[in-house]
């Protein structure tokens, strides 16, 4: 026999803060600190901080995110709702949760400016830049110098490619030299272009809107090119830049319609968390980092 006993979830806010030393994994292992909300951490302030890089010794991050418990047993972490990350030398970075009117969450600044960017820097995981943009290149296949106005991902057949930004298809087919081709209009402004293709995603047709990060091909070699990649690039006023390192522009930020709830919500939480670091710091001993 079997018998299923059901327990109710609670979930509420909870906080954590830490200064670095040494790297930001073995802080977060030595600290017990989910591996998920350091991994989310760095997922938000992606464009702001090169966590590969600019860690230092001294770095200071505090964070309220969701916990679910079990007859007061943490069982869960939930999403980060509110974090903040001060470097050594006094620089802040904050970031807030907020819902947008689908449903979708995504992480502002205080005042409401989105740090995500519109788009992706590349559609595929690629495993080299076989060929740079360049305004004079050598063609490997037609063996003279043309302008080569995008990059050459190199991967494997059949790896999927990925709509670096939300858009609407312009054109799928097969187009001279670029073989199979799709260009994806996103605004009046920007646009891509993801060439020699192995095929089209099933069901994809001109017209469709697509988001970003969804499939719209796989990697081929078709038309005019020496081996398997995804040649892909990245127009501003229909003028093609290097997608290497052309500015992107950032997402959309939180509509001026919700922008003073917002703001109202985001002043209360770093403030709770600005309590709790100053009480967790002085029970420790420490100075707390200055925010600005």
């Amino acid at each position: 026999s079997s018998k299923i006993k059901s327990r109710k979830m609670d979930s509420h806010e909870d906080y954590l803060t830490a200064t670095i030393a040494g790297s930001l994994y073995g802080t977060a292992k030595r600290q017990n600190i989910p591996y998920k909300l350091i991994q989310k951490m760095t997922e938000i302030f992606n464009w702001e901080i090169d966590f590969a890089r600019e860690v230092r010794s001294g770095d200071q991050f505090s964070i309220v995110y969701e916990a679910y418990y079990i007859d007061d047993k943490l069982v869960n972490t939930g999403e980060i709702i509110a974090v903040r990350y001060t470097t050594s030398h006094g620089v802040v970075h904050q970031a807030i949760r907020h819902a947008n009117a689908g449903g979708d969450y995504d992480y502002f600044t205080p005042q409401g400016t989105s740090l995500k960017k519109a788009f992706s820097r590349y559609p595929i995981k690629f495993s080299h830049i076989s060929s740079t943009y360049s305004l004079s290149r050598y063609h490997p296949v037609l063996h003279y110098r043309r302008p080569h106005k995008g990059v050459d991902l190199a991967a494997s057949i059949g790896t999927p490619v990925h709509a670096t930004g939300d858009g609407r298809v312009e054109v799928i087919d097969r187009h001279n030299g670029y073989g199979n081709m799709v260009k994806i209009s996103h605004s009046k402004l920007y646009s891509s272009l993801y060439a020699h293709l192995l095929r089209f995603q099933k069901g994809l047709s001109r017209g469709d809107h697509v988001k970003r990060g969804q499939v719209i091909g796989y990697v081929g070699q078709t038309g005019l090119a020496d081996g398997p990649h995804c040649h892909y690039e990245f127009h501003v006023n229909r003028q093609p830049k290097n997608p290497s390192t052309v500015e992107l522009p950032r997402a959309s930020p939180v509509p001026a319609r919700e922008i003073a709830s917002f703001k109202a919500k985001a002043h209360t939480l770093l403030a709770q968390l600005k309590l709790y670091e100053t009480a967790s710091l002085a029970a420790a001993g420490k100075k707390p980092a200055a925010t600005g």
